[in-house]
């Protein structure tokens, strides 16, 4: 109950900001995003919460867009943010594939 309850907010935070906070706290972040959590996030959503999938969906590919030429993704999205500022964490290419392989799973 209390994980439904969570991604229940998750979605709903998504929605009404337009992307995920990157951090929460006594009120949400918005001004950055963190790349690893969203993705992290999204598949949890497609894989435990199917009236959320969707969302995990968009999510993932709203996070996805900000891939780098080389591959690799920013610890925060815009890369300045709090989050491994201007540093490509090396688990976030690892979250992504995670992601992108639930997100090819039918239904």
């Amino acid at each position: 109950e209390a994980l439904s309850a969570l991604a229940n907010r998750l979605a709903d935070d998504f929605h009404t900001f337009g992307r995920l906070p990157g951090a929460y706290g006594s009120k949400p972040q918005t001004s950055f995003s963190c790349l690893t959590g969203d993705f992290q996030i999204g598949w949890a959503l497609m894989t435990y919460f199917p009236k959320h999938a969707k969302t995990g969906l968009h999510i993932g590919q709203q996070a996805a867009a900000t891939q780098r030429q080389d591959g690799g993704f920013w610890g925060s999205w815009p890369a300045h943010g709090p989050y491994m500022r201007w540093r490509q964490p090396n688990w976030a290419a690892k979250y992504f594939l995670d992601w992108a392989n639930q997100a090819q799973q039918p239904g």
